[in-house]
């Protein structure tokens, strides 16, 4: 475990630990945010963050590194972070600096993946956090980030999920799917190096395989057509494709893969929906997800897509 933490510390206290909390216990995990929020208003330092990281995992998180570059730990991250539990703690400025606020970040590793979280409260500027995945095992896992605003207790939360995996049959090619935290977009490609790219230059999160798709046609199947426009959109329409580019200022990017239009044996729907919220669309073979986004996400369903093989 990483032990080379900065920690502040004044006269009248020693050193806190994070509250582990049961990450579906929000009533708990609301509580831990509060006794947080009051660690750090009690040494009233310039700036500073509560940290909210939540496993939703069914693996145990160990904390292997955390580094400070501003600031330090006003409360320190737990060790250990079991299966389907949360963790706060909370970081701030350092008073006998100048000037400056907080930033640092948190590694994590489990299953042979990697998850480092950041986060930086600055004296001048806007706040900004990130969380990346490493290792052999990263493609079994996403992970969501939300930045807080403000100087003071800005609740910064880190949120790691068992990505979904679709089956791939013999014949087909992975389809993957990636979220960008920043623009709200989900990209979908079968292309490895484009996967790739998208995590390490355009600020992507890898987030599971949403489906299988065939590389080229095959008996019954159509093009699944990309389009973007900031956001992206799949469609085996043509004359949607065709008047989304006429008409809507949406640019054709070719086929994500070849699909079916039709149900049958070794077929399964992909559910599309659109968020009116952000105007991204999100593309998903699972039923429980597209329950999910309806009902507590805020998300219109738009049917079926297609159907993909299984």
């Amino acid at each position: 475990m990483g032990t080379n933490h900065t920690i502040i510390e004044t006269a009248e206290r020693k050193e806190f630990m994070g509250f582990i909390e049961d990450v579906a216990n929000l009533s708990a995990v609301a509580a831990a945010i509060s006794k947080v929020e009051d660690i750090l208003k009690s040494i009233n330092g310039a700036r500073s963050v509560v940290l909210q990281v939540d496993n939703h995992t069914g693996q145990l998180l160990n904390r292997v590194s955390d580094e400070h570059s501003h600031g330090g730990f006003a409360v320190t991250p737990s060790a250990q972070i079991p299966a389907q539990k949360s963790d706060t703690f909370g970081s701030q400025s350092n008073g006998n600096s100048l000037f400056t606020g907080t930033e640092g970040s948190v590694s994590y590793a489990a299953d042979g993946m990697n998850l480092v979280i950041t986060w930086d409260d600055p004296f001048i500027g806007g706040n900004g956090c990130n969380a990346s995945l490493g290792g052999p095992n990263f493609w079994r896992y996403r992970v969501v980030h939300t930045c807080g605003a403000g100087n003071t207790e800005a609740h910064m939360r880190y949120e790691l999920f068992e990505a979904y995996v679709a089956p791939v049959p013999v014949g087909t090619v992975a389809l993957y799917r990636l979220d960008s935290s920043a623009t709200g977009d989900r990209l979908y490609t079968a292309s490895t190096t484009e996967r790739n790219a998208a995590i390490s230059q355009y600020g992507y999160q890898f987030a599971g395989v949403a489906c299988a798709v065939f590389a080229g046609p095959a008996a019954g199947t159509v093009p699944l057509h990309r389009l973007q426009k900031g956001y992206h959109l799949y469609t085996t329409s043509d004359a949607e494709r065709d008047n989304a580019v006429a008409s809507l200022g949406w640019f054709p990017e070719g086929e994500a893969g070849y699909v079916f239009n039709t149900p049958g044996v070794g077929r399964a729907p992909l559910y599309r929906l659109y968020n009116p919220g952000d105007g991204a669309r999100l593309f998903t073979a699972s039923i429980e997800e597209r329950n999910a986004a309806v009902s507590s996400y805020g998300y219109t369903d738009e049917g079926i897509a297609c159907y993909v093989p299984v």
